[in-house]
């Protein structure tokens, strides 16, 4: 085998095992990528609260609020009804 062949041969091994560790399944992430992560979830907690408070300060109340109104309204409508 020349040089010539022989560098052929060892460049396309090369790319071939360079693409092949570009591939892998692991997905390590940066810094930067983490610190994103990071920034986002605290993000949407501060919203979370955001909203939490702006209910509580207008008096609005969530659906599961109101369902436990109208439960008690009916047990109650239910009791007076018993006696």
């Amino acid at each position: 085998m020349t040089i010539l062949k022989r560098l052929a041969v060892f460049a396309i091994g090369l790319i071939l095992a360079l693409s092949l560790a570009a591939c892998s399944d692991e997905k390590k992430e940066g810094p930067a990528e983490e610190m994103g992560k990071k920034i986002d979830q605290t993000m949407d907690q501060a919203q979370e609260t955001a909203k939490d408070i702006q209910k509580d300060l207008t008096g609005e109340k969530g659906p599961a609020e109101k369902a436990g109104e109208k439960i008690d309204e009916t047990m109650q409508e239910m009791q007076g009804k018993k006696e």
